[in-house]
């Protein structure tokens, strides 16, 4: 008979934290759940628990890396796991997106000047080796808003 680790896997995977301790794991909680569908061009699986009925996602976030590196299952709310399945991006993108982008925006160094930012409608201080802010630095090199750090809002 399978074992049923659940309950003691419910915890949401809402940080980088959680993401790097839900991989750890993920070989162990995989073991025991059974597959029901997956979408591989997206590394995205649903699960079911045979005990408890339990649905689960399962993602890659570090696909980059060799056999697609950690699984990281979690457990999910739905009547219509292939639906979902559908409809549903995964969490993990965004979750490893903010880490990665945080990381980033802290290691810009401080907005030194004595220049101001080039960016005409900034009075923020440029950083050193930038024409720009550590916001508009950011948004230059990504293409897109920055929302790593609070003070970029």
């Amino acid at each position: 008979m399978a074992t049923c680790n659940c309950k003691q896997y419910s915890k949401s995977v809402r940080s980088y934290a959680d993401l790097q301790e839900r991989c750890n794991d993920g070989t162990t909680i995989l073991a025991n759940l059974e597959l029901v569908e997956s979408d591989s061009s997206r590394w995205l699986s649903i699960y079911k628990c045979p005990c408890c009925s339990q649905y689960w996602a399962n993602e890659y976030p570090f696909s980059e890396q060799h056999a697609g590196g950690p699984p990281c299952p979690y457990q999910i709310e739905t009547n219509n796991p292939v639906l979902w399945l559908e409809q549903n991006l995964g969490i993990t993108l965004i979750i490893r997106q903010r880490h990665e982008d945080q990381e980033f925006y802290n290691g810009l160094g401080q907005e030194i000047g004595p220049e101001k930012c080039r960016n005409q409608l900034c009075k923020r201080l440029k950083i050193g080796g930038s024409i720009y802010c550590k916001k508009h630095h950011f948004e230059m090199v990504f293409k897109r808003d920055c929302t790593a750090h609070e003070k970029c809002l």
